[in-house]
């Protein structure tokens, strides 16, 4: 059980990420889900806006990095690690409640469904000289996608695509889960972890698929 002044603090954040949720999403919506549709990745440029991308950046100092979990199947080494906002704090609705709202505003923009279901957030911590990781597929079934919310800068290269994808802080990528990509390595010389939110939405996400990923080999649906 956490503190209670910090399990106060993270869920005034909490609900202050609700409230911010009508500044997000200035990309076109209409623009956005033909994107989606087509090529399977839509990017939402300075979807969070400054005041929301100061309160994800609040949130993780708090993080524990000793809940945080290793990505074998993604990552040749430790410098890649996630962990489910559930388990980081416990108690911390408020919290788990914003970011999964953000996901469906998200959502709604880009498919058209606000009642679109999310499923395990969580934050990824890329520390300084992370190799890059080993290409696989999210997940293998339609109408299944992940959200990567940039809190801090990085990229994100895709199986066919001729340069990765860059995100900038407050940046939002929305991707077929069944897309294959490969997680980018870090240069041993930033100057510090590069956070962000990541997601699974969709009316084809199957909850006990969620705890592996599958190499890019495997065949899709």
């Amino acid at each position: 059980m956490c503190h209670a002044g910090v399990e106060q603090s993270l869920s005034a954040t909490g609900r202050r990420i609700t409230t911010l949720l009508s500044s997000i999403v200035p990309t076109p919506a209409e623009h956005a889900r033909s994107t989606l549709a087509s090529t399977g990745i839509v990017l939402l440029a300075a979807c969070v806006a400054s005041p929301m991308l100061a309160v994800l950046h609040m949130y993780t100092a708090y993080l524990d990095f000793s809940r945080m979990y290793l990505l074998p199947g993604v990552q040749p080494d430790k410098l890649r690690r996630h962990v489910y906002l559930k388990h980081n704090l416990v108690g911390d609705r408020a919290m788990l409640a914003g970011v999964e709202e953000l996901g469906r505003s998200v959502m709604q923009v880009t498919t058209g469904d606000a009642a679109c279901p999310i499923y395990r957030p969580s934050v990824l911590a890329t520390h300084p000289g992370a190799k890059p990781g080993y290409p696989h597929h999210d997940l293998s079934t339609p109408d299944s996608f992940s959200i990567l919310v940039a809190i801090g800068a990085r990229e994100l290269p895709f199986h066919g695509l001729a340069m990765p994808v860059r995100l900038a802080p407050g940046d939002v990528l929305v991707f077929d889960a069944r897309l294959c990509h490969t997680p980018a390595g870090r240069s041993a010389s930033a100057p510090d972890i590069a956070f962000a939110l990541h997601m699974y939405a969709g009316h084809g996400v199957d909850v006990k698929h969620l705890n592996s990923t599958l190499p890019c080999a495997a065949e899709i649906q």
